[in-house]
């Protein structure tokens, strides 16, 4: 059985616009598809952990970064 992982797509978001990338470019770099993408922006579908790490690689960070609940997110005064 697959896990599924729910995406933190506002941060991708910000990652694909930092990197001045459509998501076309981002879903090449991953090499998946547009509509899986699309799909995960809309929340019509969750991640699998291949997905997750695919796009990861691509943006060229941790996974945990863009895995909702994961210790991505690192606020320390």
């Amino acid at each position: 059985m697959q896990e599924i992982l729910q995406l933190d797509m506002v941060k991708i978001k910000e990652l694909v616009y930092q990197r001045l990338w459509t998501w076309n470019e981002l879903a090449k770099k991953a090499n998946i598809s547009t509509n899986t993408i699309y799909a995960l922006q809309s929340h019509r579908r969750n991640a699998s952990r291949r997905t997750a790490y695919k796009i990861a690689k691509a943006l060229d960070i941790s996974p945990c970064e863009i895995i909702q609940g994961g210790d991505s997110h690192e606020e320390q005064a």
